[in-house]
């Protein structure tokens, strides 16, 4: 009788997506502070439930077509001022953009259990590649995937199931850590497992159906989140 013959299952390809901006280095509080900059030299005084209303969902471009209307501020009408908005916000992001240490830390531990990584940004190379040096990465360690999602909106569900078929993943095998109830609504919509980690521009949306909704990523945080991404 011949000896049996153990089989080796290897464990399926796993995927966390993320906005690279808007969780690494807290890009909602940044592009507020450039829009409260820049409109205000149009004496328009910018505050959180204002940016809220007018900015969560829509485009800087929409929103400042629609803030021009209703307060009809007809300098914001002129060429330049959603441009200023962005080159001010990468600015900010450039030279005051700060990662956690617990976000390091968690992608640090999510590479060592082989789960890929993948992000949507709408910012340049150079930018990108500054936030990835402070997240202990390189190009070669995550699929990043520049789009113009933010010349429209939040990510849309189209723009993750494409973040997932660039990184060659079942969307059931994704996860996605979202920071707004609309990125969080589109991942869900993409049917990937989502968590949320709002910050004080977004704590108060609805994440309703997000499989965890967390303050910060400390330990038992990060014990939860591996646990969802490996729950298949």
């Amino acid at each position: 009788m011949g000896s049996e013959k153990s089989v080796e299952v290897n464990a399926p390809d796993r995927a966390l997506f993320f906005e690279l901006e808007f969780l690494a280095v807290s890009g909602w509080t940044f592009m507020y502070e450039a829009v409260k900059e820049v409109l205000s030299e149009h004496k328009v005084k910018m505050n959180i439930p204002m940016f809220a209303k007018y900015f969560a969902k829509k485009s800087p471009a929409a929103a400042v077509k629609s803030i021009a209307y209703d307060l009809e501020v007809e300098s914001l009408a002129a060429s330049g001022v959603v441009d200023k908005i962005r080159d001010t916000y990468v600015e900010l992001i450039n030279t005051k953009g700060n990662c956690s240490k617990s976000l390091v830390k968690l992608i640090g531990d999510l590479r060592k259990h082989g789960i890929k990584l993948g992000a949507l940004t709408c910012l340049d190379q150079d930018s990108v590649d500054g936030i990835l040096a402070k997240l202990k990465l390189t190009n070669d360690d995550i699929c990043i995937m520049q789009s113009q999602h933010c010349g429209r909106a939040v990510p849309t569900a189209q723009d993750w199931l494409q973040l997932a078929k660039e990184t060659g993943e079942s969307t059931t095998l994704c996860t996605v850590a979202s920071t707004s109830a609309f990125s969080t609504k589109a991942a869900l919509c993409a049917g990937m497992r989502c968590f949320a980690i709002p910050d004080k521009m977004t704590a108060f949306q609805d994440f309703s159906g997000a499989d965890y909704v967390i303050d910060s990523l400390d330990d038992e945080a990060e014990e939860l989140v591996l646990k969802l991404i490996e729950a298949f």
